[in-house]
């Protein structure tokens, strides 16, 4: 909100705004304090109801650092994301990381291919149309448009991991050399024209196209044809839309579980079998994980029930001797994930069952070259995202020493923020009962838990 009043965005489709920025001039008159406001259940402002039912809590900053907004604007000119923090009060403070707006490159012609451009430039993306028809071009304010005398991809288009590629020919004949061009880029979503979905991967020529490109791995499950439409697509002999790479090209990932502990602290009884809302405890961070596309799942483990569970619902599982500590089953699962060939390795231990997907989906989101972890209350924790160049590091542990030193230390942009109740290690019978009592909302990927349970 500028000096004068004026304002740039909304929240909530803009029903609170104008209250909104009374509180920000009322802020500003008074110092400049931060406020944070809450609207919805809860509000003190019971004359403004949000028509969705939801609620929203805001945070206020009259007075931002402008040099930090700065430098912020200067990140995102230039296609990067910019990670910011603001300061609620002595003890407080947000970090965001805001990502540049989403480019579509739009390949095609046709109606589908206008309707998509139009849909984008009204949802502010930044759109670009490559096309050889003259009518597809027609009445487009706005949009950066390029006439081609035949579906190619420039020489000149170089996209960063803020990208998304479509196309849209009714002739499939043009697209493969453009996919297989996308999939050497670091397009984020790759998306194709269709109808209503089979959930298969894509078969045919651009399915084998796909399948066979050393960019990616295969698809573990049905890709939507656009962002903006939540059915996956399928269009003559082939499927695909939205494909999972935060970056490009996709890693080969290996999951690592750790499930070999002695559960001293626990009592007698090895805590990973605990039954935990009808299953056992281990069974939760398993199933969230084999969800996940994966070149391998990989498990270890010191306890033949333990393993056989891991390995129904489809973990490979070793079971080395346990006398070495910590370390030890630490270097067993980063050797196995080495010998895989794999380019990274997601770590995460089978005592934490309040992890979901969603939270497993959004640490990926940050491979790269440097190692990546959750954090909750300052606190740097597994599970961890580690790139190949750190699994020497992994293999030189010793003794009790776990991967938590690698990850103390990195930089803001490579955590990931989670509430501290989905980050519950079972350690002690007590933890068990504080995960039954204080997170009964979460069950196996997030989803209710049973009654009673």
């Amino acid at each position: 909100m500028r000096r004068d009043g004026s304002r740039i965005g909304n929240l909530s489709a803009g029903c609170i705004d104008a209250d909104i920025a009374l509180h920000v001039q009322a802020a500003r008159a008074e110092g400049g304090r931060p406020q944070r406001l809450r609207y919805g259940s809860g509000s003190p402002f019971r004359d403004l109801e949000l028509p969705c039912g939801g609620d929203l809590e805001i945070a206020v900053l009259p007075d931002p650092n402008p040099a930090q907004i700065a430098q912020a604007c200067v990140a995102l000119s230039n296609r990067s994301a910019a990670p910011v923090r603001f300061r609620l009060d002595a003890v407080t403070s947000i970090r965001l990381t805001v990502q540049p707006k989403l480019r579509f490159i739009v390949f095609g012609k046709g109606p589908e291919a206008r309707s998509f451009v139009r849909i984008a430039q009204a949802a502010d993306y930044i759109v670009e149309l490559f096309t050889s028809d003259t009518e597809t071009l027609y009445d487009l304010p706005q949009v950066t448009t390029t006439l081609q005398s035949s579906a190619h991809w420039p020489d000149d288009l170089q996209l960063d991991r803020f990208s998304a590629v479509t196309l849209f020919f009714h002739d499939h004949d043009h697209e493969p050399p453009l996919l297989a061009a996308a999939l050497r880029s670091e397009a984020r979503y790759i998306g194709g024209d269709g109808q209503q979905a089979r959930p298969s991967p894509p078969n045919g020529r651009l399915g084998q196209q796909w399948r066979s490109s050393r960019a990616v791995t295969a698809p573990q499950q049905p890709v939507r044809a656009d962002p903006f439409n939540p059915q996956p697509a399928s269009s003559g002999d082939f499927g695909f839309g939205r494909c999972p790479r935060p970056d490009a090209p996709l890693m080969t990932l290996a999951i690592v579980l750790l499930a070999a502990g002695n559960s001293v602290r626990f009592g007698t009884e090895d805590k990973l079998l605990t039954p935990l809302r009808g299953i056992p405890l281990v069974c939760h961070a398993a199933r969230a994980l084999a969800s996940l596309p994966a070149a391998s799942h990989l498990a270890v483990a010191s306890n033949p029930k333990v393993a056989h569970c891991l390995q129904a619902v489809g973990f490979r599982t070793q079971m080395p001797q346990t006398s070495g500590g910590l370390s030890h089953s630490l270097r067993a699962g980063i050797a196995a994930a080495e010998s895989s060939g794999a380019s990274h390795c997601l770590l995460a231990l089978g005592d934490m069952p309040c992890l979901t997907r969603a939270d497993f989906l959004r640490l990926l989101a940050l491979k790269g070259t440097r190692a990546a972890a959750m954090r909750t209350n300052g606190l740097a924790m597994p599970p961890a995202l580690f790139p190949r160049s750190d699994f020497a590091k992994l293999l030189d542990l010793t003794g009790d020493q776990g991967a938590r030193g690698l990850i103390q230390n990195l930089t803001a942009d490579r955590y990931v923020a989670l509430h501290a109740d989905h980050l519950i290690d079972i350690d002690v019978p007590q933890d068990l009962l504080r995960v039954r009592q204080s997170t009964p909302q979460l069950g196996l990927f997030g989803c209710k838990a049973p009654r009673g349970a």
